[in-house]
């Protein structure tokens, strides 16, 4: 037996009906932070190419790119939480 976010226990069935709705919800935020992710690269890259690239800008582009990924990173841990811990919600906190 899972349990569900109201911690409220849940079937294997129910818990099988939410992994479709977990991967479309994990699939939606990795692709936004990995469009974002080449936006910055592109950007870096442009950057470069110039006679005098701004550094400074460089560096917050590499920045949003380390936070992105590590926001890609957290959403994949927390996916896979929700579709394999067994430990109710409310003992978690």
């Amino acid at each position: 037996m899972t349990w569900g976010h109201s911690g409220q226990a849940v079937s294997g069935e129910q818990n099988a009906n939410h992994i479709p709705l977990v991967v479309d919800m994990v699939a939606d935020e990795l692709e936004q932070r990995l469009c974002a992710i080449t936006v910055n690269a592109d950007a870096i890259a442009r950057m470069l190419d110039s006679r005098s690239p701004d550094v400074t800008e460089i560096r917050a582009a590499l920045a949003d790119i380390t936070s992105e990924a590590q926001g890609a990173c957290e959403s994949m841990r927390a996916a896979r939480s929700a579709l394999w811990r067994r430990v109710p919600v409310r003992a978690r906190r």
